[in-house]
């Protein structure tokens, strides 16, 4: 792979989108799965709402796991010069 050279701004702009983006999935994760879990511990059933949100859950998981290895790759793949970080 070559590498791409770009600027530290534009790291950084990558950087907080990337960081905005993954927030709203571990959001969505974090609510869902609370929903859920509070009416396993109750011992409520659970119906096909509280399936659709684990299936949410197991989906925005997936997409931050797929979100982590194309930013890494990115990553790998920039070159900074030295300058840059002075």
């Amino acid at each position: 792979m070559s590498e791409k050279e770009i600027t530290v701004s534009e790291l950084v702009l990558g950087e907080r989108k990337f960081l905005h983006d993954m927030s709203n999935k571990l959001l969505v994760v974090q609510g869902m799965s609370t929903t859920v879990l509070r009416r396993l511990k109750a011992e409520e059933t659970v119906d096909q709402k509280e399936l659709d949100k684990l299936q949410k859950v197991v989906n925005a998981s997936m997409s931050m796991v797929e979100m982590l290895k194309t930013r890494r790759s990115i990553l790998h793949q920039v070159e900074i010069k030295d300058e840059d970080l002075s």
